[in-house]
């Protein structure tokens, strides 16, 4: 019998409060445009900070070469062939 109550009042208490619930109420267009001038604000910013780590990354990869370069067989032969111009000229000393 007590599992029959506990089951009524938590449907009554779950009508109640369903019941009571308002509607959430449309926001004003003011709100809404200066919402949308927020978020256009920080895609801006976005967009800057995002430009300004690319040039960056490109003045790095100007200093020190690519920062990315897949294997292949022709990096690693001609890598191998400087190093030997470099043995050369060191024995040429």
């Amino acid at each position: 019998m007590n599992k029959r109550i506990v089951f009524v009042l938590a449907t009554w208490l779950t009508l109640g409060l369903t019941a009571g619930a308002a509607e959430p109420a449309a926001p004003s267009p003011t709100a809404l445009d200066r919402e949308i001038g927020d978020l256009t604000d920080q895609v801006r910013r976005n967009a800057d900070q995002l430009a300004d780590l690319l040039e960056r990354v490109d003045r790095l990869e100007q200093r020190m070469g690519e920062s990315f370069q897949p294997p292949s067989p022709f990096n690693t032969v001609e890598r191998r062939l400087d190093d030997l111009e470099k043995d050369v000229d060191r024995l040429k000393r």
